[in-house]
């Protein structure tokens, strides 16, 4: 389907796909990374702080608007516990 309008639902469609996928791949992501530091962490890193993001969204329920919707997932990436150092 091809989107012409970007509204609250979509926003939060996208959010929460891009979580899937972060489950989805996170392990792969973690073996391609190399640099700066081969901690093996950054796929899981990228699905804890999206994952934060989407819970920050979903809290706002029914009738956000979109600006409301972007705010919160900015506001939730900086949600995310500590999962590992660096």
């Amino acid at each position: 389907m091809r989107l012409s309008v970007l509204d609250s639902a979509a926003l939060l469609d996208w959010a929460r796909a891009s979580v899937e996928g972060l489950i989805s791949r996170s392990d792969e992501i973690n073996r391609l990374n190399v640099f700066p530091v081969a901690d093996a962490d950054t796929g899981t890193n990228m699905l804890f702080t999206m994952r934060s993001a989407v819970n920050a969204a979903e809290a706002l329920g029914e009738g956000a608007t979109v600006a409301q919707v972007a705010a919160a997932l900015a506001r939730g990436r900086f949600m995310v516990p500590a999962v590992t150092p660096g």
